[in-house]
């Protein structure tokens, strides 16, 4: 970007300098050919005027660019800094899963009740959160986000449901299910750090 603003104010500043060249030529030329001192002064006086109009507008120029290189800027912040608060609200949920999937792969027994506390406590947190990415998502109307947040939010719903269903089932039987969470959590963030990363 600082390059872009760069290349385009050395780009006014040369065509600037090459309108005063022509001018003060066609002055000299002036000059020479009719030796009249009153051709030459009203010549210089309208290279000046054209010199100042032409300054007076390569300036409303760079300073449009300049403006609108700070828009830019500034809208990339903004996305940047509530990126970074959405990862860090993840980065929570996704320490909570791996203790859910840590005590899965662990313990011969992992309570039911103690592992529809975790996915409950996950997905509680996730519900809270959810305003927030949202609210990210549509100020970017990313697509594909939306549907990895959705299938993430589908996912912890779906085997605290189960247990609606069947209150006997073993909770090592959703090890797959805790897995893609977490894989989803994984590329939610990857897809955050697009934004906290400003290139």
């Amino acid at each position: 970007m600082k390059k872009e603003i760069k290349e385009s104010i050395d780009n006014i500043f040369w065509k600037t300098i090459w309108m005063i060249i022509v001018f003060a030529f066609l002055n000299f030329l002036f000059l020479y050919l009719f030796k009249n001192c009153t051709i030459v002064k009203d010549t210089l006086s309208n290279t000046v005027s054209f010199s100042s109009a032409a300054a007076t507008i390569a300036a409303a120029i760079i300073a449009a660019h300049l403006f609108n290189d700070w828009k830019e800027q500034h809208n990339k912040q903004i996305f940047s800094n509530h990126a970074a608060a959405i990862a860090a609200l993840l980065c929570n949920e996704r320490r909570i899963l791996d203790g859910v999937n840590f005590r899965l792969l662990a313990s011969e027994q992992y309570s039911v009740i103690d592992f529809l506390k975790s996915i409950n406590n996950v997905s509680n947190i996730l519900d809270s959160n959810i305003p927030q990415y949202m609210l990210f998502i549509k100020l970017d109307k990313n697509n594909d986000l939306y549907e990895k947040i959705l299938e993430y939010q589908q996912c912890l719903t779906s085997i605290a449901w189960a247990y609606h269903d069947n209150i006997n089932d073993d909770p090592k039987n959703h090890r797959a299910k805790i897995t893609r969470i977490r894989n989803l959590n994984e590329e939610i963030i990857e897809v955050l750090k697009s934004y906290i990363f400003i290139k």
